[in-house]
């Protein structure tokens, strides 16, 4: 979705949780499924049904929302976007 090249963990939880308005906790739980799906895709280990079920939900959110806006994220409206 986002074209990110480094500190992808970081990256995709932050742009991801600015994409659906989320806050502190919800980077934080974007992050945690992030980190999850690296464990099971890198050293194979299986997630938990409710860790599968989160994320499941969270594609679904972002799917959503760019079904919604009618466009993909932008990285850059993202990063420099304010919450005025």
């Amino acid at each position: 979705m986002f074209s990110i090249q480094s500190e992808l963990v970081f990256r995709i939880s932050y742009l991801s949780s600015r994409f659906l308005d989320l806050d502190e906790n919800g980077f934080r739980k974007v992050k945690r499924l992030y980190n999850a799906r690296s464990k099971a895709i890198h050293a194979g280990i299986s997630p938990s049904v409710e860790i599968i079920d989160e994320t499941a939900a969270l594609l679904h959110a972002l799917i959503l929302k760019c079904v919604s806006s009618g466009e993909l994220p932008s990285e850059d409206k993202l990063l420099f976007q304010t919450n005025a």
